[in-house]
């Protein structure tokens, strides 16, 4: 079975580690040690609803536990182009060529 980790669970609540730590002991009698230590998702997922409920927090939707979040918005990256001859090549003779342009004798 998959595991949550319980920061992963307070990011979701918008709240602390702490505060996650204590209402899971307090509500389920689950003790955790620290932010990183982990739960069943099953459990998780109950608890991380009735609580959104309860707070009325809007979860994402799809598989709040993804272990990649989806990216919202960005734009792929931009291709690097060939510098630019500078006045000071042009001068001197250093000429640069694109792979187009060269010929292979």
């Amino acid at each position: 079975m998959a595991t949550v980790r319980i920061f992963k669970i307070a990011e979701l609540l918008g709240t602390t580690s702490q505060e996650v730590t204590a209402l899971l002991k307090r509500d389920h009698g689950i003790e955790v040690k620290s932010a990183s230590s982990t739960i069943e998702e099953v459990v998780a997922r109950q608890f991380v609803e009735r609580l959104a409920k309860q707070r009325n927090i809007q979860l994402p939707g799809g598989n709040i536990f993804a272990d990649t979040p989806v990216a919202k918005g960005k734009k792929p990256a931009a291709a690097k182009k060939a510098p630019e001859p500078s006045f000071l090549d042009d001068l001197l003779g250093n000429t640069i060529l694109n792979p187009e342009e060269l010929v292979i004798l």
